[in-house]
């Protein structure tokens, strides 16, 4: 059976248009709340019965605290995010 090869790798950057508005405009605040929304959406449940034990409250507790860190320090709290498209073939 034959295996593959690339035939193609390409990376790209995932636009952060909250971290954008937040250079453009200089609020910190505003990127601190969506920031955080935007882990807590995909996070939370996984935090809560993996790391907080099922208790919700400390959930909540970690994400104020979060908060409240990203928004003393914005920067610390950029992510980024790469795509990376790797096309195959089959080899000969």
């Amino acid at each position: 059976m034959p295996g593959l090869e690339v035939a193609s790798l390409t990376e790209e950057a995932v636009a952060n248009p909250s971290w954008e508005q937040c250079e453009r405009e200089g609020d910190a605040a505003a990127y601190a709340r969506t920031y955080v929304d935007f882990v807590r959406a995909f996070a939370a449940s996984s935090l809560t019965a993996g790391l907080f034990g099922g208790s919700a409250q400390r959930c909540d507790e970690y994400f104020a605290r979060l908060r409240t860190a990203t928004e003393a320090d914005p920067a610390a709290g950029r992510f980024e995010a790469w795509v990376i498209r790797v096309v195959f073939e089959r080899a000969a």
